[in-house]
């Protein structure tokens, strides 16, 4: 195709490749516009609508300084030629002031050394020995190190932010505006859960008297009106709380080696899961990947590049092997990789104090970048580059929103949110769903159980899309080859009390009202039909992506082993169908009633809650269960071992029960609490923690140190007292070797 004169510029075709630099800088409109802006301006040409396209890069150095001093400037001027077009955009970008470099690094060293950091070192020292764990960590900050050099020298060379060296640098317009739009997205999100941190510690030193949501509106548009300042504001809050948070984590250093030997604790084995070198290495570069790839948005401040290596390197030094390495000998010496716990645990308030410094130095840079991200994706889109301040306001008041309705910060799989939302989401576009008494179905109607199978707290990583329970239905219904008339739950608890609702609304079909546990147990062949005999098989289990697998077993206890293992080959959490059975069987067998019942103990705590009442003298009450004890969480050993989450959770008396110390065993759920070796609860009966102010349930995957908790007990399902019922659920089932004694026996005794 030809080339056409262009209608701006006095360039004809043939002279276009040839001839246009020289005729670019010689036009009149470019000199006059070179002379008032290039002091100031770094100079993007972008031709579009281009048949011909080259690349030009204008050195501003001595020589052409004197051929053109017009366009004299400390920067390279890279100018990105499309030529043959229609038309021509000028888009002009302030060259950054230059910023020393102690605050240059102050402000890296800000970003880096956050909470996430002291948890990817209590990460690796309760998983690894000292030595490997500092091993990895040099591994991890050699990654770090490479990827972070090579974009943050592009950064100070050009001048430019991420997204526009993404642009400019092959990926095109369309390419900087996903990444500009990544990295908001992404940065946006960490916003939200760093501010959900700042708000629990603020709460937690209020005492919980000012609610988290309150805590995380006011910290969330605090910040905001702080980053809207720009870079000067970020200069300003890292210079302020990066000393006192290396003032407090040198305290934390001297109280945990006061009360250990340092020798030992860097020859102590790993307490937790052992994972590999690589693993580790993986954990340290992965954690602070997205910081590396946006240095640039830093580094376009540094002077030289001699400041960007010096900024990156002392950055990395500080945060990957001084603070990494605290972290790890505390993580040694307290036991845990909780670092909450190490913090609060190690140095009390100061530690709090800490949490709250190192959500508040990260989350502006957070803002920060997150904001010159969408404003370059918005100026790729619409060639307009929109206001920075307008910009920071808008996505800190989106993140302030989402943290404060506990969006990012939710807990793990086992929290039945996600299923409140696909719930939700399924009667908005289905309309509602029908709850039925086993009264109104015939005898011989099939019916079956929907859930999930694996770990809860990899549901937060792995979030369904909806279709799973639909699709684990639709296979059994094709594989039995009968029609299914209604579906139940298999639990009644979590998110596997709402997932068959969700279910229920995309096949069209009733929920029946009843339950095969009263509560929730970890396996599933922990039913009350198997107390009766009844198969679970098919099992059938399958995830997100349609892998299924059909289980066929002699006995439900196999039948739950292969599933297990299914659902570890398919990411560590799925969705079943299972237990198949008649509407007579299920009426014989199961827990009547569940699901009314859960409904009436939502609606009795929200009215109370209104009115300001005891959530836990209500439940007292209505479930005819026991106060154990009121306590603070002052340790969590938590790990997840063969699918489920494993550990203890110590609390230590508050109020009348000062003084005295619990623990309570938990296997996703919560199987046994003792006092000084006396046990207080066993499975089958319930026990549950509730949050001491607001009388939430407290699952097991969201225990923090810190908390003040009632543990009360609540007598089981008669079926579960049974010889059967014992021999399936009780105590020794979980390696306890203790007999099961009803609570109310144990409550009469004490």
């Amino acid at each position: 195709m030809a080339l056409e004169r262009s209608s701006r510029f006095n360039i004809s075709p043939p002279e276009l490749v040839s001839q246009a630099p020289a005729r670019i800088m010689n036009d009149k409109r470019i000199r006059n516009m070179s002379r008032v802006l290039s002091p100031i301006f770094e100079g993007i040409v972008s031709y579009e609508d281009m048949h011909v396209e080259a690349e030009m890069k204008l050195l501003t150095a001595p020589t052409t300084s004197m051929l053109y001093p017009e366009l004299a400037s400390e920067s390279v001027i890279a100018v990105r030629m499309k030529l043959g077009m229609s038309r021509i955009s000028l888009n002009y970008q302030r060259l950054p002031a230059r910023v020393d470099l102690f605050s240059i690094t102050l402000i890296r060293i800000g970003g880096v050394t956050a909470l996430a950091q002291f948890m990817v070192g209590a990460t690796l020292g309760h998983s690894m020995s000292f030595y490997h764990a500092i091993f990895a960590t040099l591994l991890g900050s050699l990654i770090l190190e490479f990827v972070s050099l090579g974009l943050g020298i592009a950064g100070v060379r050009e001048g430019l932010t991420t997204s526009l060296l993404a642009r400019w640098c092959g990926f095109g317009r369309i390419g900087s505006v996903l990444i500009g739009g990544l990295i908001t997205i992404s940065l946006l999100g960490w916003f939200g859960i760093q501010n959900s941190i700042l708000a629990e510690g603020i709460s937690y030193a209020f005492n919980s008297k000012m609610p988290f949501t309150l805590s995380a509106i006011l910290s969330g548009l605090i910040l905001t009106l702080l980053v809207a300042f720009g870079f000067r504001a970020l200069e300003w809050t890292a210079k302020i709380t990066v000393p006192i948070f290396f003032i407090i984590v040198i305290l934390i250093l001297i109280n945990v080696l006061q009360g250990n030997d340092f020798e030992q604790l860097i020859l102590d084995l790993p307490k937790g899961n052992v994972i590999t070198l690589g693993a580790g290495a993986t954990v340290v570069a992965g954690g602070h990947i997205l910081g590396a790839l946006i240095t640039p948005d830093m580094s376009r401040y540094c002077k030289n590049e001699k400041h960007v290596f010096w900024m990156i390197t002392a950055s990395i030094i500080v945060s990957e092997f001084i603070i990494n390495g605290v972290a790890i000998l505390v993580a040694h010496a307290l036991n845990t990789s909780d670092v909450v716990t190490i913090m609060t645990q190690s140095a009390g308030w100061i530690g709090l104090l800490s949490v709250i410094l190192s959500a508040i130095k990260i989350n502006d840079l957070n803002l920060y970048s997150s904001s010159i991200g969408c404003a370059n994706a918005i100026e790729g889109i619409t060639n307009k580059k929109p206001s920075y301040i307008y910009l920071t306001m808008v996505l800190g008041v989106v993140g302030t929103v989402l943290s404060s309705m506990g969006i990012l910060a939710s807990g793990g799989g086992g929290d039945p949110y996600i299923g409140k939302k696909l719930v939700i989401q399924e009667i908005e576009k289905n309309g509602p769903i029908k709850l039925a008494s086993i009264d109104e179905f015939s005898q011989n109607d099939l019916v079956v159980a929907i859930g999930g199978i694996g770990s809860p707290a990899i549901i937060i990583e792995k979030i369904p899309n909806g279709e799973e329970a639909e699709d684990a239905f639709l296979l059994m219904e094709h594989y039995l080859n009968k029609k299914i008339s209604a579906i139940y739950p298999i639990e009644i608890g979590g998110i596997n009390s709402l997932l068959p609702l969700a279910a229920a609304s995309r096949v069209g079909l009733p929920v029946v009202d009843v339950d095969t546990m009263g509560r929730a147990f970890p396996e599933y062949h922990m039913t009350t039909l198997s107390i009766d005999g009844i198969s679970a098989s098919p099992f059938i289990v399958i995830d997100s992506m349609k892998n299924s697998c059909i289980i066929h077993t002699r006995n439900n206890l196999m039948a739950e082993k292969i599933a297990r293992d299914s659902c570890n080959e398919m990411g560590g959490a799925a969705f079943l169908s299972a237990y198949p059975v008649t509407c007579q069987m299920l009426k014989k067998s199961a827990i009547l009633g569940t699901l009314t019942l859960s409904w009436e103990i939502g609606k009795k705590i929200e009215m109370i809650t209104n009115v300001n009442g005891s959530v836990v003298d209500a439940v007292l009450c209505m479930l005819n269960s026991f106060l154990l004890c009121t306590a603070k969480i002052i340790n969590v050993d938590r790990a997840i071992l063969g699918g489920f989450i494993s550990g203890i959770v110590y609390l230590e008396g508050i109020g009348e029960y000062k003084n005295k110390h619990f623990k309570v065993h938990f296997k996703n759920e919560y199987l046994l609490i003792e006092e000084d070796n006396n046990v207080l609860c066993s499975t089958p009966d319930s026990i549950i923690l509730l949050n001491e102010d607001r009388g939430i349930p407290i699952l097991s995957e969201r225990l923090k140190y810190g908390m003040h908790v009632n543990a009360i007990a609540i007598p089981s399902n008669e079926k579960w007292r049974t010889k059967s019922g014992i021999d399936i659920v009780g105590p020794k089932c979980f390696g306890y070797d203790i007999d099961y004694q009803p609570v109310e026996n144990l409550r009469r005794e004490k």
